[in-house]
């Protein structure tokens, strides 16, 4: 995600990732084919990392009525559900380009 995140999904090769990993590119590949299952896969990861934040801002709320709290704790929830549904989204980002054109 380190790496998705510096230039977002559309900009950013695989190759870029395997290396920030320091693996080879054919390494990531024979693992995930495509770069939308390579960003998939990290996903969970990431909303985990997202979480623990969410809990710990939560829990350090000072008055735990806050609408400061209920807010973490809503959206912690709501995280916490789409992780353990496992709806995580795909979208087809390689058929287009951020223009609408379509991609060779």
């Amino acid at each position: 995600m380190t790496v998705f995140a510096h230039v977002g999904y559309l900009g950013t090769p695989v190759t870029a990732v395997a290396e920030h990993a320091q693996i080879s590119a054919a390494s990531v590949f024979n693992l995930l084919p495509t770069e939308e299952e390579l960003f998939v896969a990290a996903l969970p990861r990431c909303f985990a990392a997202v979480q623990v934040v969410l809990e710990r801002g939560a829990d350090a709320a000072t008055d735990q009525r806050s609408e400061t709290a209920a807010a973490l704790r809503a959206g912690l929830g709501q995280i916490t559900t789409f992780v353990k549904a496992r709806s995580l989204p795909t979208r087809r980002c390689s058929s287009s380009s951020p223009s609408g054109s379509s991609a060779t």
